[in-house]
């Protein structure tokens, strides 16, 4: 199996590429340029917060499930509204051109 895990740099993102891994999955993890990945077990997919770089993004993935973790708490309105709206809207749409039907979306409760 093939994923795509967004917000692995938190806590719960980075152990889910754990045992992702661990049961020999094929993991990408969608993030920003300047997030600090150490030791995250996942081929990393560097990713600008427009339509078209999470489009060519998810492709590049080519994933069969998309774990959605990535989520913003803090900034100016238009970043929250990026990160918390149009982000997710973007995953589904490219998920939806490359044929990927499987969709997990988790947040916090500070969302």
């Amino acid at each position: 199996m093939r994923a795509l895990v967004t917000g692995a740099s938190g806590y719960i993102g980075h152990h889910l590429c754990r045992r992702l891994r661990s049961l020999e999955w094929d993991v990408a993890a969608l993030t920003r340029p300047a997030s600090d990945l150490r030791g995250l077990d996942a081929r990393r997919i560097d990713c600008e917060a427009t339509a078209e770089s999470v489009r060519a993004a998810v492709a590049d993935a080519a994933p069969d499930v998309v774990f959605h973790l990535a989520a913003a708490m803090s900034g100016s309105e238009s970043h929250l509204l990026a990160t918390n709206v149009d982000l997710g809207l973007w995953i589904v749409r490219a998920m939806a051109e490359g044929g990927c039907r499987r969709f997990i979306d988790a947040g916090s409760f500070w969302e």
